[in-house]
């Protein structure tokens, strides 16, 4: 409708799909279907929502998949903010099968993301700081998930008495 209703050019138009259809395709040649580590794995993203015959686990996996998508309890704890990695980790005494293989894929994303995470921040520090020779310390500082206890450090300083 939009494209009827306005003066486009249709070459242009014709031009980008053409080069969107490339592009796809050579998305294809680099990450192929079938090397997709999404493919037959999307019940650890939803395990409530997943269809059990697009699922690759075995039929002890798929059994524990289909009791565990039928638990109330855990839909709610899935349902509330918790990470995927968290509620993964949490049902591992439950579904020891489903925790470990859903844990052995996810980790593999969260790896790429700190080393991702940490080039960036190097870039950073070294655009910002040129002069530093050792990034070290500020590193782990920005790389960290951990947060400071502010008020525990200050307590523990010895105060400076005066004369």
């Amino acid at each position: 409708d939009y494209m009827r209703e306005k003066d486009v050019n249709w070459q242009v138009v014709t031009i980008v799909q053409q080069h969107l259809q490339s592009l796809t395709e050579s998305f294809g040649r680099y990450y192929p279907k079938k090397e997709d580590p999404r493919h037959g794995n999307m019940w650890i993203i939803d395990p409530f929502a997943a269809k059990i015959e697009d699922c690759n686990l075995s039929m002890n996996e798929k059994e524990s998949l289909i009791d565990l998508s039928s638990n109330d309890r855990l839909k709610a704890k899935f349902q509330s903010p918790i990470s995927k990695p968290h509620f993964w980790l949490s049902v591992k005494s439950e579904y020891p099968l489903l925790s470990e293989k859903a844990m052995k894929i996810l980790i593999q994303f969260s790896t790429t993301y700190l080393c991702e995470k940490t080039f960036s921040s190097v870039t950073a520090i070294k655009t910002q700081y040129s002069t530093w020779l050792e990034i070290k310390t500020a590193l782990r500082l920005v790389v960290t998930s951990l947060e400071p206890k502010i008020h525990k450090l200050i307590s523990n300083k010895q105060k400076q008495i005066s004369h």
